[in-house]
């Protein structure tokens, strides 16, 4: 992230004046949480944040990078909500089918409640 952080706040070595050039230096201000939210926001709408100074390559890296990064993440999400689940079930031999059919009857309530 710092990489990305550094390549949208210069060109060519000059720091870029404060504004819409700069778009992600308000979330260095804000308090974790914000600052998580508005991190999560700016890559998930990456597109909209794409410095007109800056080469195509260049995006394209900073897109493969993001890309790379957010598969690592949704990877330790799920690893973290497995091992929720394991836990509220307090049973450690939960398998990948038995999550599957805990998924199904999750649905399956929903759809009779909703």
């Amino acid at each position: 992230m710092c990489f990305v952080w550094i390549s949208l706040r210069y060109k060519k070595g000059v720091l870029l004046p404060r504004g819409p050039r700069r778009p992600i230096d308000a979330s260095a201000s804000l308090d974790a949480v914000a600052c998580d939210k508005e991190k999560h926001s700016f890559i998930y709408h990456l597109e909209d944040f794409r410095p007109s100074h800056m080469k195509s390559l260049m995006w394209r890296f900073l897109v493969a990078c993001f890309h790379l990064l957010d598969t690592k993440a949704f990877t330790r999400r799920q690893r973290r909500r497995e091992s929720l689940i394991n836990t509220l079930l307090d049973d450690s031999s939960l398998d990948d089918s038995s999550i599957d059919d805990l998924y199904e009857q999750i649905d399956d309530e929903e759809s009779i409640s909703g």
